[in-house]
């Protein structure tokens, strides 16, 4: 394929000529007859102007922080929901999304990255260290106004107190809750619970708090049934009616320890998880749960970062997302 200095050295020019002769620059002082040759000499080589490759749009990402590896993960998928609606959001905004984990440090980020939203609990520390990163951020499942940082929050209180009036109603006053307790990755801080605090606080307005109904684990299926065994064995005839249980892997496993125990439920025990996993509907009996909505959360996650980066002077905000009780088989 010809070249512009081939034409050049054809036509006896420079080839800067050359080149602004064929881009037809009027302002160029050449003869006519210098004009004609240079064409001329173009068409006789057949030459083809290169076409300018177009400019690569910027990549723009954004960095979603899970305060736990997947495989801590995995025992409660409420998380990976929550990165999952973050990740439709963020894709329908022309945005690519990373994940990293800060269960052992905090990531380092190319410019590409555009804004931060950081799934899980964390500390005060913690919440520090992300905002040093001095990138538009959210928080997820953590109240971090403290910090002057937009956050996603859902509302577990309201469900909690709700289940608690709802066996009441239905002539139940001894209520336990197996629940995980769980601490920061930073400085092993123990972190509140919603369920446990409003638990506590409903049933000792109404005088019914009773401290042997209450076991503290770890939200995984192993620890339900554990947690479960431990309330059989320790409190036998005195086993409560009804149980509120931290999320539904842990139901899974509460489920299973009542039914070795051959005690009957709902008939003898109620149980009422959290998050509404898909694994609530395949247990036997189906598992009563309270519906997070854990994608709507990372999709609202999302379209508040963005709106961050476009006024980062806005005061920062908290959106707290409605729960909703769903009763199957496993409660009255």
């Amino acid at each position: 394929m010809a070249t512009i200095q081939d034409i050049a050295s054809k036509a006896q020019v420079s080839p800067s000529t050359v080149s602004r002769v064929l881009n037809y620059d009027k302002s160029l002082a050449v003869t006519t007859e210098t004009r004609q040759r240079i064409f001329e000499i173009a068409e006789d080589l057949h030459y083809q102007k290169s076409k300018k490759k177009p400019k690569k749009k910027a990549v723009k990402r954004i960095a979603l922080l899970q305060w736990h590896s997947l495989e801590a993960e995995l025992n409660d998928l409420f998380y990976m929901q929550v990165q999952h609606g973050s990740v439709v959001e963020a894709t329908a905004q022309k945005f690519e999304t990373i994940v990293a984990t800060t269960d052992s440090a905090l990531p380092e980020f190319d410019r590409s990255v555009q804004g931060i939203v950081a799934i899980g609990r964390f500390d005060r520390d913690e919440l520090r260290q992300f905002k040093a990163l001095r990138l538009p951020l959210v928080v997820v499942a953590t109240n971090s106004l403290t910090e002057a940082i937009d956050c996603v929050n859902g509302d577990y209180a309201t469900p909690t107190k709700m289940i608690i009036e709802h066996f009441i109603d239905q002539g139940i006053q001894d209520i336990g809750l197996l629940v995980g307790s769980e601490t920061t990755n930073g400085n092993k801080q123990p972190l509140h619970d919603a369920r446990t605090g409003t638990y506590m606080r409903e049933l000792k307005d109404l005088d019914l708090f009773n401290a042997d109904f209450l076991f503290q684990g770890e939200f995984t299926p192993e620890s339900g049934y554990a947690l479960m065994q431990q309330a059989i064995k320790k409190l036998g005839d005195r086993l409560p009616h009804a149980f509120l249980v931290g999320n539904d892997a842990m139901g899974v496993g509460a489920l299973r320890a009542l039914q070795e125990a051959k005690l009957a439920v709902p008939q003898r025990v109620s149980i009422i998880g959290f998050n509404d996993s898909l694994v609530a509907t395949y247990t036997n009996p189906q598992l009563s749960t309270v519906h997070a909505y854990s994608e709507e959360m990372g999709k609202l996650a999302i379209d508040q970062l963005i709106r961050r980066m476009q006024d980062p002077e806005r005061l920062p905000r908290m959106v707290t997302l409605p729960s909703k009780i769903i009763y199957r088989e496993s409660s009255v």
